[in-house]
């Protein structure tokens, strides 16, 4: 028998009751109902076992003015990666398959780009052959159609894009393989007066232009890879212009160095998913006090995408080994959380 049916009462009897009586029964019934978390949604209800308990515990910890592990809120910072951190990066990161619109657009323009293999591969939605031209033929494809607009200009082509383009794999949209677990976490932080940064390998252009729409992490918190970029006036109108060259990549140490230079603080938290994310970890986690390392393990083939060791541009090999070296928290998907995207 449920619990509401349990706590059911007749009518007729409750018709009898003096009022105060009446009053009394219905505060029990809701305090009831309040512990077994009825009318109260409990913190990080999509999250168990021991992932659940560390963060938790940690929060609590540097966040609780009577914890000796106590954190004042101006040094309370964390710092997020982007792709398979807070969304889907298989069966391609968003911003490659952004690249490849961007390239088939250009080919109906102008059907000579098909002489250049990475817009052939792209044209043709052919990933296998587009990784096969390498890191050069990938910043091709990547300035050829990053560059040459006003930044304002390109947000809102990448803003237009983002609405209705979906993953190839689920046809959902990229927005909505964004995890559940990780927006509530976000919201938990911000509960507790954290700093939250988004450190991505993606390009500032890209991932500026729906952060705080989708993860409510304004622009001014993003630190991303950049290409050069310059002041023009363009018909009048002051402008910034992507150039075709890359002005800095954020991924592995570049990363500890953007974040050192962009905040001026060591984070107490720090969560990535890949071996690039490594040094932004261990320089989280080796300064005093109390820290927090974690790196999410794609683990669930049914509900998300399994890969580690043999994944391309997202490794997860020895940041496992080194997991288990400086106590990081690994976060199993499959087990630690009840529900991966919001549409499941």
């Amino acid at each position: 028998m449920s619990l509401m049916n349990d706590l059911v009462i007749d009518k007729q009897r409750a018709s009898r009751l003096p009022m105060a009586a009446a009053w009394c029964i219905k505060l029990s019934l809701m305090f009831v109902l309040m512990a077994s978390g009825a009318l109260q949604a409990s913190e990080l209800s999509l999250w168990q076992g021991d992932a659940k308990a560390r963060i938790t515990g940690f929060i609590n910890a540097v966040s609780d003015p009577k914890s000796p592990s106590y954190v004042a809120p101006a040094e309370r910072v964390a710092v997020i990666d982007n792709n398979g951190t807070m969304w889907a990066e298989q069966p391609a990161s968003p911003q490659l398959l952004f690249a490849m619109a961007q390239a088939q657009n250009m080919v109906n323009e102008n059907p000579e780009l098909l002489n250049q293999p990475v817009f052939k591969a792209a044209n043709n939605n052919d990933l296998e052959t587009l990784r096969s031209q390498g890191i050069t033929g990938l910043l091709q494809l990547f300035i050829a159609t990053h560059v040459g607009l006003p930044i304002a200009e390109f947000e809102a082509r990448v803003s237009r894009w983002i609405a209705t383009a979906k993953n190839p794999k689920t046809n959902q949209l990229h927005t909505d393989m964004t995890y559940l677990p990780m927006l509530e976490l976000l919201a938990l932080l911000r509960k507790h007066d954290f700093d939250i940064w988004l450190a991505t390998s993606g390009s500032a252009g890209f991932v500026r232009a729906w952060s705080e729409q989708v993860y409510a992490i304004p622009p001014d918190r993003v630190i991303a890879s950049e290409l050069r970029t310059e002041y023009r006036v363009l018909n009048g109108r002051p402008s910034l212009i992507h150039m075709p060259e890359v002005g800095f990549i954020n991924s592995k140490g570049n990363k500890v160095v953007a974040i050192n230079e962009r905040i001026g603080r060591r984070p107490i938290l720090a969560i990535g998913n890949s071996d690039h994310d490594i040094a932004m970890l261990e320089w989280t986690t080796s300064g005093e006090g109390k820290r927090l390392g974690i790196l999410i393990h794609h683990t669930d083939s049914k509900r998300e995408f399994a890969y580690d060791k043999d994944a391309y541009a997202a490794t997860l090999d020895e940041g496992l080994a080194t997991a288990k070296q400086q106590d990081w928290l690994v976060v199993d998907m499959k087990q630690d959380w009840t529900q991966v995207f919001k549409w499941q």
